[in-house]
């Protein structure tokens, strides 16, 4: 290397001294002090260089050395006429390499514990670190892979999720503000919330007048009947703790929860159950509880769309149930709270329809108070209203749920009597005679037979009968009656029988 530099200074000398022929400086003590001085600075800039690189550069160059000796003996010498630009990047590579050898030799201070590559164990360690480095980098990648996908996943399942419940929920409300009909709302929000939301029961609770909250609408009891109308009693179950509390509350697994009523034991003791009130304001006017299978439990982003229902729907429930109460304002009679004669035509029309279909019988009774206009002018017309008050109570407690009475006009009366033919609507109408006998005031003593008494037609549904037929003869009844002498019953005339 010595010889090298020695060479390169005086091939810059002889350069040099060209140059001062060509401008005429021809002395001959200066060329020689020049061709001294070229030779000089070469081997001292060749010692500048060993003692600041030192190894280092010895090393790479016997690195260059033994890879191209090693590559002719392996037989991989690159193909000739490989362009520049791939040498030099192999060079690169090369020098990063010898770069990390002589870092991890440095260490130890002996230089030849970090011989070129492929000849030490330098080399082989290198490459393995090199290989093992990838093979981390190369796992957490496709690990970091794997998880975005689950992300994704997840993300994309969520947003289906909330897709299908927006829909839901959209659907839900467009269905309850174009009706006002309260058991339609609640038909439809329990046959769409349970198939959609996969529950296993389904029930909704509103609160009544007694402010006891009460099942009105169910979906997915193996007894529709044995559970609506059932009423919970104040602080009974988890679903009266919701109500108080004003928040929904959830019970992961009810096996362990002893304030889980089963819904009064109809469904079975397993699985999740969460009770979400509805509030109107800050009025808790119902409930909607509901059970999830033990395979398949509540979420909670489940739980968070049924809380944002419940307010939702609230609105459209208290506006069917107002709607209602308007309606019976409509249809119930001011002074004795009985349905009035527009009730009892829509009745009428659904118990025909019911007793034509399924093939039951139905049948009529048409009231009427005996001398009621002597009452009237003999006590005053607060006597009458009381009469009538009294009159009113006694015929409705005895009667059963399913049979109807509404006030006609005046002192008339109608009975819808379900399931029954005429024998038997004989048998009930001759019983409210006699109750309505026992009432015993001194004005129903004043009257003509000494207490008050009842004429009362009789009429069965036939073939070819209509709702106004029907009352028509049951109406005939009843003149039959008062002219037969009153406070009795009697049936319709016969047709070769005169009309009074």
């Amino acid at each position: 290397m010595i010889i090298a530099a020695a060479a390169a200074g005086a091939a810059s000398g002889g350069i040099l001294s060209l140059v001062l022929t060509a401008l005429d400086h021809r002395d001959p003590f200066l060329h020689v002090w020049v061709m001294v001085a070229s030779v000089t600075a070469a081997l001292v800039a060749l010692w500048v260089v060993q003692a600041v690189l030192g190894r280092r550069v010895g090393r790479l160059v016997r690195l260059f050395e033994r890879k191209g000796a090693g590559r002719a003996e392996r037989g991989r010498e690159r193909a000739e006429g490989e362009d520049l630009g791939r040498a030099l990047a192999a060079m690169d590579r090369l020098l990063a390499q010898a770069e990390m050898g002589s870092d991890t030799a440095s260490g130890e201070g002996d230089a030849d514990q970090t011989s070129p590559l492929g000849q030490t164990l330098v080399g082989p360690t290198l490459r393995e670190e090199t290989t093992s480095t990838r093979t981390l980098r190369d796992a957490a990648e496709s690990q970091r892979e794997r998880d975005l996908s689950k992300t994704l996943s997840q993300k994309t399942a969520e947003l289906e999720q909330r897709l299908r419940e927006r829909a839901l929920l959209f659907e839900l409300l467009r269905e309850s503000v174009t009706s006002l009909d309260l058991e339609r709302v609640l038909d439809r929000l329990t046959s769409r919330l349970g198939p959609a939301l996969e529950l296993r029961e389904l029930a909704v609770l509103l609160r009544d007048e007694s402010g006891r909250f009460a099942v009105r609408a169910c979906w997915g009891f193996p007894s529709a009947e044995a559970v609506l109308g059932r009423s919970l009693e104040p602080g009974q179950g988890v679903t009266s703790s919701a109500v108080a509390s004003g928040k929904a509350i959830v019970v992961d697994d009810v096996s362990e929860s002893p304030d889980y009523l089963a819904f009064w034991g109809e469904v079975p003791r397993t699985g999740s159950f969460m009770s979400v009130p509805i509030r109107v304001r800050d009025e808790v006017i119902g409930a909607i509880a509901l059970t999830r299978p033990p395979s398949d439990p509540l979420t909670d982003l489940e739980g968070r769309f049924l809380s944002a229902l419940a307010d939702q729907v609230a609105l459209s429930i208290h506006n069917a149930q107002l709607f209602r109460k308007l309606e019976e304002l409509s249809t119930i009679d001011e002074l004795t709270k009985l349905p009035n004669r527009r009730y009892l035509h829509e009745r009428l029309a659904r118990e025909m329809a019911d007793a034509r279909r399924y093939g039951h019988p139905l049948s009529l009774l048409m009231i009427d108070v005996d001398h009621f206009k002597k009452l009237n002018d003999r006590s005053g017309h607060p006597i009458g209203d009381a009469a009538l008050v009294l009159v009113a109570e006694r015929l409705s407690r005895s009667l059963r749920e399913v049979d109807t009475i509404a006030r006609w006009g005046g002192e008339e009366f109608v009975v819808l009597l379900s399931h029954a033919n005429e024998a038997d609507a004989l048998e009930v109408a001759e019983k409210l005679r006699r109750v309505v006998t026992e009432i015993d005031t001194p004005w129903a003593r004043e009257q003509p037979f000494g207490h008050l008494s009842l004429s009362i037609g009789v009429a069965e549904l036939r073939e070819g009968d209509d709702s106004a037929s029907l009352v028509q003869r049951a109406d005939r009844a009843v003149y039959v009656a008062k002219r037969e002498g009153r406070d009795r019953v009697s049936l319709p005339p016969r047709p070769s029988q005169p009309e009074a």
